[in-house]
């Protein structure tokens, strides 16, 4: 089985860009994470530990912490 191919030019995302993947994520996923950090300017590369495939609902606790150091402006004015 193959899938097809989509080449995508990463170095034109101009905004910061957090990459979640989970700690157990398939491979099919994980290889895709250096790609990711190597070839997006502004990458954010954080992995999710205990988690497989649903880390806001496996690890909650990790997630949000790192959605709300990634966006400090917009954690900080929903908590008012």
């Amino acid at each position: 089985m193959s899938f097809h191919q989509t080449d995508a030019d990463l170095a034109s995302i101009t905004l910061p860009t957090l990459i979640l993947y989970d700690e157990h994520e398939s491979s099919v996923i994980r290889r895709h994470v250096p790609t990711l950090a190597a070839e997006i300017p502004d990458a954010t590369v954080q992995e999710v530990p205990n988690a497989g495939r649903a880390s806001p609902w496996d690890n909650p606790g990790f997630f949000n912490e790192a959605v709300e150091e990634f966006f400090p402006e917009t954690s900080q004015s929903a908590r008012r």
